[in-house]
């Protein structure tokens, strides 16, 4: 980068006198290159069925899907744990039922399974139900047609599976550890392999169970929409490190399946669209709160300052000492 400094001029034709002087490090003409290698294989297998008729007032539906996936990097890195291969397999199924558009009904089940896990873990089964009433399809509400044109009641209830924790957690692996600055031979530094940490072989799937109920609004020729949902999320065997250890161990604690939290909240969209003339113009906000509470946490202390949980926390909240 050049800056131009003063006494610089432009000469009659237009062509310029330019005084300039370099800014920062000095560049190059070339071009410099690195090298590099990666990759991985990726195989993954899914086979579906679905089923779908409509008799009358009755709508039906059905869907079976099943899926195996595996991921294998290429290139071991510095661990050869690293070419351990990835997998997952598992199965989901859904019933849905509709009578007159009025009455909704779904039905949803998952068994998962996942190589992150030890062997007789490794599975776990998550349901999920939700049912819906459009009350504006009722006959009673053929009145209010003018200004509600859709008014829907809903609730859901339903589990899904956390497996965000990396692989092979429950293995106890050493590491080579370079330029020790410890351990001397012949006057040079040498390699040496680190001390396992503790694993636990006994830890399984977060479980997110989550009840939802709300209802969405429709008004005046679907100028005016409304949506509010008040909502229960419970996460239950959070992956932690769930005791204290002392230091005389050497090592930190082993993920367990050792918290719940809990999060109670609600929110509450309206938006307004409408059209002058020519001129569209959509109005909206959003407006939400919740809170987030540890209900368990397997800890045998409580509430010290360099534990990030304990049982009884809400998340965000701000304690210590006063003086």
């Amino acid at each position: 980068y050049f800056k131009v400094e003063d006494g610089s001029s432009l000469n009659p034709d237009g062509t310029a006198n330019l005084i300039t002087n370099s800014i920062g490090d000095t560049g190059t003409t070339y071009l410099t290159s690195t090298d590099g290698n990666g990759g991985h294989r990726r195989y993954a297998l899914q086979a579906s069925l679905n089923y779908a008729r409509k008799f009358g007032k009755h709508d039906v539906g059905a869907m079976f899907v099943y899926r195996m996936n595996e991921k294998k990097n290429n290139i071991a890195g510095t661990s050869e744990e690293n070419l351990l291969p990835y997998r997952e397999q598992g199965m989901a199924g859904r019933v849905t039922y509709g009578f007159d558009n009025r009455y909704l009904f779904e039905a949803n089940g998952r068994y998962d399974g996942s190589s992150k896990f030890p062997k007789d873990d490794r599975f776990g089964f998550f349901p999920s139900f939700s049912v819906g009433w459009n009350i504006a399809r009722e006959s009673w509400m053929e009145k209010a047609l003018d200004y509600v044109s859709d008014l829907k009641l809903r609730a859901s209830w339903g589990q899904i599976g956390n497996q965000n924790i990396g692989n092979y957690g429950y293995y106890s692996t050493m590491q080579p550890v370079g330029n020790s600055n410890y351990w001397l031979k012949d006057g040079e530094f040498i390699t040496y392999i680190s001390t396992p940490g503790l694993v636990s072989n006994s830890f399984t799937w977060e479980t997110v169970e989550t009840l939802d109920i709300g209802f969405d609004a429709s008004m005046f020729n679907s100028r005016l929409q409304v949506t509010f949902d008040w909502y229960q999320r419970t996460t239950r065997d959070m992956l932690i490190a769930g005791i204290q250890l002392p230091a005389v161990v050497g090592t930190s604690a082993p993920m367990r399946n050792a918290a719940d939290m809990r999060t109670r909240g609600w929110e509450i969209a309206v938006n307004w669209r409408d059209q002058i003339g020519d001129w569209k113009y959509n109005v909206g906000f959003n407006l939400y709160d919740y809170k987030s509470k540890i209900t368990k946490y397997s800890n045998n202390e409580d509430k010290l300052l360099s534990q990030n949980y304990y049982e009884g926390k809400t998340l965000g909240e701000i304690w210590g000492y006063v003086s």
